[in-house]
């Protein structure tokens, strides 16, 4: 039993080829809206087989819809005039079907070759392109239209009311982050449906070339700050230079513009150090004693006017100094700036806890003495260098009466303990006498 569908089968296998040729070329139309004859075009033949009649229908989407079409003898003949005023395009309905074949032959073969080609002009649906964070108008782009389309906008973002006036545009983004990674890259093309894009306002800044001259002082070679702003916080009012004088900041390498670190600047800067030589002043570091004496060799040199001179006290045997660190600024360079120490001559004392001397003081550094009845506790050294060696008073530790009495008991037991030892020493010996001689009485017997 052979049913419908193998009949159908067996008849288009069986069945003669047809001469007939039916092609659609689909025409694109430009990103930019033109039509043009490099336009992207696509070229497909239909497989009717047997059929008597065959039609098509095309469907929109999100990207693309049929518009127009007609008919011609050749897939190269076609028309760039895409609009409806012109004539010989039909107007296409979406999903509307066209017959491109009608009892066995092929519509619109003007020639009779048996071929037909029917042009399709399919437009790219349009989207918009929206510009959040400034007042500019959204943009109509066709889809697959890179962004760059609407430089116009894009270049002349326009600044909305609420942005501080003094603020410059930073850039277009994708989010509403605005960060690098969402930054918009112009050749992003339009897809299939509208965009939004993010403009960027920021506080505009400024560079400050900062040219030191020689400045041994720290100083930024580069200050950023906002425009309109100053550079105090970051550049110091008086930077340094050994030997010489800062003689302020100027806008000019001849320095004839003065410049004010309070100064506000709109555009970038570079600003120029001033120094001018700095004076020499002479010092000499003097070691007397309290009456004028001259101690030790002075210490001298010199140094930058106005520097501030930083001198420690010397050493000097039998001596204390007045202070052991002093300064002193120098003020002219006309004459010697002097810095002196003043010694006073040590002493040293030998005192008891109740500050009564032992002896009488002594001139110099001493070391601690011996003295009756006394112990040596301690030294302690004032701040004018004298030297106390300080005495306790040597009493027993006898403590009350009973006590003073044991004392005795064991002072006398010790006396008796020493006689004691004497007798019984004499007693030793004469009991080695007397048996020395009994021997020898024994020897005279026995002989």
């Amino acid at each position: 039993m052979i049913d419908d569908y193998n009949q159908e089968y067996h008849a288009r296998i069986l069945a003669k080829t047809p001469n007939t040729k039916i092609y659609t070329v689909y025409h694109y139309q430009n990103p930019d809206g033109t039509w043009t004859r490099d336009m992207l075009t696509e070229k497909k033949q239909f497989s009717t087989y047997d059929y008597k009649n065959f039609y098509i229908y095309f469907s929109k989407n999100n990207a693309h819809e049929a518009k127009f079409y007609y008919w011609t003898n050749s897939a190269e003949d076609f028309t760039t005039d895409v609009s409806a005023s012109n004539p010989e395009l039909n107007a296409y309905t979406n999903e509307a079907h066209i017959d491109v074949l009608k009892n066995e032959q092929p519509i619109n073969d003007y020639d009779g070759d048996g071929e037909t080609y029917l042009h399709v002009y399919v437009t790219s649906l349009q989207y918009k392109l929206h510009f959040i964070n400034a007042d500019n108008n959204p943009v109509s782009l066709h889809y697959g239209a890179p962004l760059s389309y609407a430089n116009t906008e894009l270049s002349n973002p326009i600044k909305p009311a609420n942005i501080p006036s003094h603020y410059v545009f930073a850039g277009w983004y994708t989010t509403a982050r605005m960060d690098e990674a969402t930054k918009l890259n112009p050749n992003h093309k339009m897809g299939e449906e509208d965009i939004f894009i993010y403009a960027k306002w920021e506080e505009p800044h400024i560079k400050v070339t900062v040219e030191g001259n020689g400045a041994t002082s720290a100083l930024p070679s580069v200050i950023d700050i906002p425009m309109m702003g100053s550079v105090h916080k970051e550049l110091p009012t008086i930077p340094s230079k050994t030997g010489y004088w800062f003689a302020g900041w100027f806008k000019d390498a001849n320095f004839t513009q003065p410049f004010d670190v309070n100064e506000s600047l709109a555009q970038d800067t570079t600003i120029y150090a001033k120094w001018i030589g700095r004076p020499q002043a002479k010092w000499e570091i003097r070691y007397v004693d309290e009456a004028g004496r001259v101690l030790a060799n002075a210490t001298q040199g010199e140094d930058n006017l106005y520097s501030v001179l930083f001198a420690t006290a010397r050493s000097i045997p039998d001596y204390a100094a007045d202070y052991a660190h002093k300064n002193l600024t120098l003020e002219t360079d006309t004459d010697t700036n002097v810095l002196t120490f003043v010694y006073s001559k040590v002493r040293t004392y030998w005192i008891t806890e109740d500050n009564q001397n032992l002896k009488d003081p002594e001139y110099g550094t001493k070391g601690p003495e011996k003295f009756a009845g006394y112990t040596f506790v301690k030294t302690n050294t004032a701040s004018n260098g004298d030297t106390f060696h300080i005495y306790r008073k040597y009493v027993p530790n006898t403590g009350d009466s009973s006590n003073i009495k044991l004392y005795g008991i064991i002072l006398g037991a010790s006396v008796l303990g020493i006689i004691f030892i004497v007798v019984t020493k004499k007693k030793k010996t004469d009991c080695q006498y007397r048996a020395t001689g009994e021997s020898l009485d024994n020897l005279n017997n026995s002989m």
